[in-house]
């Protein structure tokens, strides 16, 4: 009831006073559903699911189509294997079915089916009653070793291939071209949201390598831009080195309500509307 009544009011407020900001409500999976897919006996499993997704849909039936639901946040079907695969494919099912029935802006509201985040496996359900309303969703921190939280290298990118030893060598700018592109090609004819990208701040600070995560960023929101990909940037609402925030929003006598990566910001907005980012020659 807390978290659906705070969902509730953090929609209200992204798509309220006339703002034109769209929210997507998801399932976090803090380790249930991953830990009841693989039990042999499914039925809590679906019957639990079933009854969060109607609640969410009565809390928030009201909604007009700037609020989007996205079945889970994240499973990994090649970690769960055949059956696992299998039993997604029904939570996405039984997401769409209950969210359907539901009725009013809910029969027709846009619904996000999650990819799998390592191998692209997307099973889109087969039992909408609506045409043309469903999304593919999926996740983007790649290379790992440069934009993740267990990232050994701070630098990415051709332009910063001669500025340190801490180089990433690892899927250059064509390769990030390449994986969008390859990405649509699986369903052309199903839009896709890039729920959560970006790169950890590598030192926190305005230097060498926040240049290279602007860069880095950009790259990737040109590149999904694209190819019709609408990029979001991920922001785990921490701050510095090893971390993915960008703004905060919590009211600190130091910092106040700000934008803590400029640059950055500025790479990912730039890189959105189709324009790649200009560095400053040294």
């Amino acid at each position: 009831g807390g978290v659906v009544a705070a969902a509730k009011e953090v929609a209200a407020k992204e798509i309220g006073e006339g703002r034109n900001m769209y929210a997507i409500v998801s399932v976090a999976d803090d380790g249930w559903l991953k830990d009841n897919i693989a039990e042999s006996d499914t039925t809590k499993l679906y019957d639990t699911y079933v009854k969060l997704w109607n609640t969410i849909a009565t809390q928030l039936a009201a909604r007009d189509d700037h609020v989007l639901f996205e079945a889970y946040d994240y499973l990994s079907a090649e970690e769960l294997g055949e059956v696992g695969l299998r039993r997604i494919n029904r939570l996405n099912e039984l997401f769409v079915q209950t969210v359907r029935r539901n009725g009013g802006n809910n029969y027709k509201r846009c619904l996000l089916i999650p990819a799998d985040g390592k191998n692209r496996l997307v099973t889109m359900p087969q039992n909408d009653v609506v045409d043309n309303r469903l999304m593919i969703s999926f996740r983007y921190t790649r290379p790992e070793e440069y934009a993740g939280k267990s990232a050994t290298k701070k630098l990415w990118g051709e332009p910063f291939k001669s500025k340190g030893d801490d180089w990433c060598s690892s899927l250059d700018e064509e390769g990030v071209r390449a994986y969008f592109s390859d990405f649509v090609s699986i369903m052309p004819r199903v839009p896709a949201i890039m729920t959560a990208f970006g790169s950890i701040s590598h030192t926190g600070e305005e230097d060498l390598y926040a240049d290279s995560e602007a860069y880095y960023a950009n790259t990737v929101a040109f590149y999904a831009h694209e190819n019709n990909i609408v990029p979001m940037v991920w922001d785990d609402n921490e701050f510095g080195k090893g971390c993915f925030g960008v703004f905060r929003r919590k009211l600190d006598e130091a910092t106040g309500l700000c934008v803590t990566r400029r640059s950055y910001v500025k790479g990912i907005a730039d890189g959105s509307v189709g324009k790649r980012l200009v560095l400053d020659e040294e």
